[in-house]
Parts: structure tokens; sequence; C-alpha cells
């Protein structure tokens, strides 16, 4: 190895150590929050949950069924979409973070939110997945599209972040600018159910028609509330020649009985 080899392993070394001291600092004098209770994690945690929630918080788990048969009988239009995957129900601390996430600049909560997704999933929470097989499930990621003019103001798109870091864990290509919003729509939470679905109808066009033919694909939101939005997203997938479109999502929200 020649000399200068040498100098660029040790600086590349140098750099290295720094930047892992500089992380270490940082989290010894902000240290980690649980992103649910705010409670002070470990230093050396990988993601921002603490044990406690971990065991508390309302995990959809087996009533996965349920919340799928729920939307098979309860949308207010066709269904496009094949299968719901969500990890929590929408309520307590989950609600709050995710607000939280969404309206008040909380951006980093998307990789918690990301390996919550990807654990539920690969850990056949959500079915018969596993980490061989994922990969043959779907062609890729797609995130449910804010308009340009919203995401200029919220500064980013809560969906795309997870569905980008989902992307990274799961090893599945992650597209979501095949996928745009159209229309600048009334907000979904403003109104009744029943007006959800007209107000969305036609909201968003696929990008590249040849890009989505024939592809499994895995559309992510955060929240999941009547399924008009995601159903929307999933018909104009469907019509541009997608073969299955399942959603993935954070927290469901609505009241039924199980």
């Amino acid at each position: 190895m020649s000399y200068k080899n040498v100098e660029q392993t040790i600086i590349r070394t140098v750099v290295k150590i720094g930047k892992k001291a500089i992380e270490i600092i940082e989290k010894l004098l902000f240290p980690p929050r649980c992103i649910f209770c705010t409670s002070i994690l470990d230093i050396h945690a990988k993601v921002n949950i603490c044990r406690e929630c971990h065991k508390v918080l309302g995990y959809i788990g087996n009533k996965l069924y349920y919340v799928n048969k729920f939307f098979s009988k309860n949308l207010w239009q066709h269904k496009y979409f094949d299968r719901i995957f969500c990890v929590f129900e929408y309520s307590g601390y989950v609600k709050e973070a995710i607000i939280r996430y969404k309206y008040f600049g909380k951006a980093w909560y998307y990789k918690t939110f990301a390996w919550l997704l990807a654990n539920m999933l690969l850990n056949n929470n959500a079915g018969s997945f596993s980490r061989s097989s994922i990969n043959n499930e779907y062609d890729m990621i797609i995130s449910v599209p804010l308009h340009k003019e919203r995401a200029k103001k919220r500064g980013y798109n809560q969906a795309c972040l997870i569905s980008k870091e989902l992307s990274r864990i799961m090893k599945i290509p992650e597209v979501s600018s095949l996928l745009v919003r159209t229309k600048n729509t009334t907000p979904q939470s403003l109104l009744h159910n029943e007006e959800r679905s007209k107000n969305i109808k036609n909201a968003f066009k696929v990008t590249d028609v040849n890009k989505v033919k024939g592809k499994k694909i895995l559309l992510v939101d955060d929240v999941m509330t009547t399924g008009s939005t995601v159903n929307e997203c999933s018909r104009v997938l469907k019509e541009a020649g997608a073969v299955k479109v399942d959603i993935a999502v954070i927290a469901v929200a609505f009241v039924f009985e199980l």
C-alpha cells in the first residue's frame, strides 16, 4: 500500500470516528425520546419507542382480519385496493404522535413509524410474509401524494418520508414520483364521511403508465379513516395496469365492533 493510500485510509478513519463522537455527544446533550410518551431513552436506542409504550399501545395485531372485513363492507364506493396492513388504532398516544408528526414539525418520527410498519410486515403479523418472500410480494412502494402547495406549506410529505425509509429497510424500490396529486382538495379531516369520496375523486394521476402496468404495489400513508383517499389512489393505479395494490398505514381511525 502506498503512502498516499495509507494517508487516505487514516483520514477516512479519523473522519468516521469524529462523526461517531459527534453523534454520541449530541445524544448526551439531546437524549433520544419516545415519540409516543416523550420519555428519555437509552442513547443507543435504535428506534424512538420505549419498552412501556411498546407493551401498552393499541396494536391492531390479530384484529387485522376485522379491519379488512370492515373496509370491504363500509367503503362509500367500490373497493379498489386488495388488503390493508396497519400497526395501531388511531387513539391516545398514537393519535397524539401522528398529529405532532404531521402538523408540528416532528419529521424525524418517520424512522420509528417506518420501523414499526416493517416490523409488522416482516414478522408475519400481516400474513405470511418473511424477509425471503417480501421482495416477491411487491415490485415497488409508493406513498399517498400531497399536493405541491400543501407539501410546501408543511415542509415535507409525511407519508413519503415513511415510504422511503420503509423502502430502505425492506429493500423494495420506492417510486412515489409515479403518483401525483393534481387537485389541491379540501383536507379530508374537515369533511363528513360521505363527502370524502367526492372530494378526492380524480385528484390523482399516474405519471408513467408503463412503469405501473403489471406491478404489485404497496401504497403507504399515515392514517386511514374512511379509506376514501387510499381507495382513489388504488383506483388510479389499477386503471393504469397495476395488478395488486395493498395499503400500509400506521393507524386506522374508525369505530367498529370486534
